[in-house]
């Protein structure tokens, strides 16, 4: 059955974390410190995979619901949508540090090097320290 928007405002925290299920692989992840966290259990090239899609209320239920039919038109297509998260997260820093991406030089692997990366550090460098720094 699916969610109301009621039904997630009243959630409450209990002992051990537990889920309430909305439809699709979409649920609501109740923490026992009382965090909401939206999440997406769903499978790629036959392995299980867990997306979120981010914290209630920061994110409403209708939100929630947006991201994931999209995420699902992505993996409907081939796409795994984590995947497709990580490129844009690249694509974003990179932009920021005005970095040219070179094909093969930075992958989805690279996002927590980008992130650590010095910000004084020369575009034209970045992409020698992630090539370092990823072997």
């Amino acid at each position: 059955m699916a969610l109301t928007y009621t039904g997630v405002r009243k959630a409450k925290a209990k002992g051990t974390a537990y889920r309430l299920s909305d439809g699709g692989g979409l649920y609501l992840w109740i923490t026992p410190a009382g965090g909401k966290l939206w999440r997406w259990k769903y499978r790629h090239e036959c392995k299980e995979k867990l997306m979120s899609f981010g914290k209630y209320p920061d994110v409403p239920l209708s939100l929630a619901r947006e991201r994931h039919a999209e995420a699902r038109k992505l993996l409907a297509s081939g796409v795994d949508p984590m995947v497709q998260r990580a490129r844009g997260l690249i694509r974003q820093i990179c932009a920021a540090r005005e970095v040219t991406i070179v094909r093969g030089a930075v992958s989805p692997d690279h996002i927590h090097l980008l992130v650590a990366a010095p910000p004084q550090l020369a575009p034209a460098k970045l992409v020698q320290y992630l090539k370092g720094r990823s072997s």
